[in-house]
């Protein structure tokens, strides 16, 4: 970790939205990214507000041009409830890889944490907990927890049993339950990173970069990641992009994702042992995930289906032409990719 503290590029205040907040060890940026989620401000405000670790918390809202009055909600939230935020606010509407990217440039704390706006902790002691766990365990890269699923208003249901035992976690092939809203992360983000990520978005076109998918994969090359099962947070799991996505659609997603995460990782940590397991994890994956994809076009009126804007969106690197085409273009790919590792599928 001294390597990465010492690239950290350290201010010593930021003019908030309520104040003024110095920046010094132990400090942790929350990262909102908001669009048109304006009745949900109330309650990730809300859950913010009761946290343990305030007056140690910076929380940098960038708002992605909303039309529905997100911008001023959270505006007039900080304001009631006194957050340390930090706001703001993309002149047009640049989606979330953007919005997301421009917030990994503005990082300057030793460790961070994404909570979308439709999200909320639940935990007043969230924030503390997984920092101080963090700052203790100079080999740990990320601490995760429990959270609920809400799948309706008020229908919570646990990610993992209550009984899982808390672990470390320290190779690919271990990952546990994790999500967005439950995770907090030592500062990975050199500049030397940053650059690579860029890279990445804007020369390649790789959408993965704006989630949680990219962030645990990276940061298990550089440590372990801490799971605790205590249930501190709430996913609204069918608000947000991915969970208004069909089946199919998520699973042609995540065989695209996949391959753009293993080769983010392989190019910054090589064929380390993890990178090994990583192999051998995205081959079985890839073959799950090409084979689901191509059951699904079997299935389904496929030439016929209209795919959602998030899904589109993730497509766009497949060219011009008809959403199918460029399906039949990610497959294709797909099964480029398993040829070059030596492996052959048979879709049919």
């Amino acid at each position: 970790g001294g390597i990465i503290q010492q690239a950290l590029r350290v201010r010593a205040n930021h003019h908030l939205y309520g104040g003024v907040i110095d920046l010094s060890e132990g400090h942790v940026t929350i990262i909102t990214t908001v669009y048109n989620k304006a009745k949900y401000i109330a309650t990730w405000a809300e859950g913010l507000s009761k946290q343990t670790y305030l007056d140690k918390m910076l929380i940098l809202v960038i708002d992605d041009a909303s039309t529905d009055g997100s911008f001023e909600l959270v505006r007039e939230y900080s304001a009631r409830y006194k957050l340390p935020v930090k706001i703001l606010r993309n002149k047009r509407n640049r989606g979330l890889l953007y919005t997301i990217r421009r917030a990994y440039h503005e990082l300057d704390t030793p460790y961070f944490a994404v909570l979308d706006a439709d999200d909320y902790y639940v935990s007043p002691e969230k924030i503390e907990k997984a920092v101080s766990y963090l700052a203790a365990h100079e080999d740990c890269f990320a601490h995760t927890s429990n959270y609920y699923f809400e799948r309706s208003p008020g229908n919570l249901t646990p990610a993992a049993p209550t009984s899982a035992g808390d672990r470390d976690i320290s190779s690919c092939k271990d990952f546990f339950v994790m999500q967005t809203c439950s995770t907090t992360f030592r500062n990975f983000l050199t500049p030397e990173i940053l650059k690579k990520i860029d890279m990445f978005t804007e020369k390649k076109k790789f959408t993965v970069c704006e989630g949680d998918a990219f962030r645990m994969h990276f940061v298990i090359g550089l440590g372990k990641i801490h799971f605790e099962n205590s249930l501190d947070a709430v996913w609204r799991s069918t608000i947000g992009d991915w969970g208004t996505l069909s089946p199919f659609e998520q699973n042609v997603l995540n065989m695209v994702g996949t391959r753009e995460i293993f080769e983010i990782y392989t190019s910054q940590f090589n064929m380390d042992e993890n990178a090994m397991v990583m192999l051998s994890r995205v081959v079985g994956i890839y073959m799950h995930l090409v084979n689901e994809v191509v059951a699904g076009m079997k299935a389904l009126d496929f030439f016929k289906m209209q795919y959602k804007p998030y899904c589109q969106k993730h497509l766009e690197k497949f060219g011009e032409g008809p959403d199918s085409q460029r399906v039949m273009l990610a497959i294709h790919q797909c099964g480029k990719f398993l040829n070059d590792l030596g492996v052959t599928i048979n879709n049919g």
